[in-house]
């Protein structure tokens, strides 16, 4: 299965990051929420001993006053953005410790112009069935819509139909440590002033994209504190973002059984090792059989490079093009120019 990378734009994003908030002083939720000016996309007061949800507690409500929280960071561009988010924290209590719950990253495709919504569902697809599993999640991708409805999809043409038509498919379920999910991202949610939300179509087509998104939480996750945060490499979560694709020897009656084979990423655990897919002459064998890997997965640890680059360092040429997505394999830095003999003073 060869794809025509030329018609997509990739780059790789922290979707958000759940952080645990201990403070000395005892406050509302709300409160938290409203002094952060929108920073934080939601906040959820926990029983301090327990750390449950303090509206499942059973005895506190909604206003009860607490001491620990739980608070997420959307779309954090990079780690100043969190220092920035807990500042209305710090200043209400100067001695608050902060711990890391839970992470997402995810693998964009952007549409380039010209690529149509069917080209958009093929990358979409092909990432979802090629992308590494989780440890005892189905091979087939499970789908399911604002409405809680799931099912299982076999075959490149069931996957792409049903990631068409706004199904968001996922490996694993929502309170694993390791959850790996895929969709056609033409929308964004909002909370509306009464706390429902509220779905709003992207009006650029260029900013619709195909994404995978890796979350990694509990003990899954690959930072614990603040200080792990400020310097981490994006590009040791690269085993999450591996992709295989079949043969060029799946032809005749093979390319019909490999067609409909549900996935054909290796079967990964929480730390990104290969778990045995099958057994060859009293071997294991960890990569699917008729299945190689993709080229996708340079595109893949290039971005999560230049994730890491934009992260701590905050520059602009982190984004410039490297050379992976005009010629696979071409990890040469773009090349420096000379300056010109000018002295800027501020």
């Amino acid at each position: 299965m060869k794809m025509d990378y030329s018609k997509y734009r990739f780059t790789a994003v922290v979707d958000w990051i759940d952080l645990e908030v201990h403070t000395i002083n005892r406050h509302p939720a709300w409160r938290i929420h409203e002094a952060s000016a929108g920073a934080f996309s939601y906040v959820t007061g926990l029983d301090p001993a327990t750390g449950v949800n303090i509206m499942q507690s059973g005895a506190q409500r909604e206003n009860t006053p607490t001491s620990r929280f739980l608070v997420r960071v959307q779309n954090p561009p990079r780690f100043a953005a969190m220092t920035e988010a807990l500042s209305s924290i710090e200043d209400r209590d100067p001695e608050a410790a902060v711990t890391v719950r839970s992470i997402e990253v995810s693998l964009d495709a952007y549409r380039r112009p010209g690529t149509t919504d069917e080209q958009l569902a093929e990358m979409a697809g092909y990432m979802l069935r090629g992308v590494n599993r989780p440890e005892g999640a189905y091979e087939a991708p499970r789908f399911f819509d604002w409405r809680g409805l799931t099912e299982q999809r076999h075959g490149r043409q069931a996957v792409e139909s049903a990631i068409l038509r706004g199904r968001t498919a996922m490996y694993g379920n929502a309170d694993d440590p390791y959850i790996v999910r895929g969709y056609l991202k033409n929308y964004d949610t909002f909370k509306n002033d009464n706390g429902t939300a509220e779905r709003r179509d992207i009006t650029d087509l260029l900013q619709h994209r195909a994404r995978v998104e890796v979350r990694l939480q509990g003990t899954h996750c690959p930072v614990a504190t603040l200080n792990d945060l400020r310097n981490f490499q994006f590009q040791s979560l690269g085993k999450f973002f591996k992709f295989r694709e079949p043969t060029n020897a799946s032809e005749g009656v093979l390319a019909i059984v490999v067609a409909k084979m549900p996935s054909f990423g290796n079967t990964i655990n929480g730390a990104g090792e290969a778990i045995p897919a099958s057994r060859n002459r009293g071997r294991s064998r960890k990569s699917r059989p008729h299945t190689k890997a993709s080229a996708l997965n340079e595109r893949a640890r290039d971005q999560l490079r230049k994730l890491s680059c934009r992260w701590i360092f905050n520059k602009d040429i982190c984004d410039k093009n490297s050379g992976a997505d005009a010629t696979v394999g071409d990890r040469r830095p773009p090349p420096r120019r000379r300056q010109p003999d000018t002295r800027i003073t501020q």
